[in-house]
């Protein structure tokens, strides 16, 4: 059974693989891909592809972007506190997913 903590550091390290993607896919090119990260990409991408709207964006902007929670508030033009409820929310939906998947 993963926990919010479980799930946001998995975010993290999704966040970090997109930031650092080029990164990435020229180390895959000599050495392989590392599958850890590329796992824990593909199965949060596809969690995240049947989520509503208002999260799939959010993981889109926030993961894949690598917005922090401040620069998208600004972004989009809502408060820090909006968005961080709607992050929480996505964190919250993908460890219902993923707890589903696992029974």
């Amino acid at each position: 059974m993963v926990d919010y903590k479980t799930v946001k550091d998995d975010l993290n390290d999704i966040r970090f693989f997109y930031a650092r993607k080029d990164i990435f896919e020229a180390g895959s090119q000599s050495i392989g891909e590392n599958d850890g990260i590329i796992n824990k990409v593909n199965m949060y991408n596809e969690l995240v592809r049947k989520a509503p709207a208002r999260l799939y964006e959010m993981y889109i902007s926030m993961y894949l972007q690598n917005n922090t929670l401040e620069s998208l508030a600004e972004e989009v033009g809502l408060s820090y506190v909006s968005v961080q409820r709607t992050n929480g929310q996505l964190i919250k939906y993908l460890k219902k997913e993923i707890n589903k998947e696992e029974k």
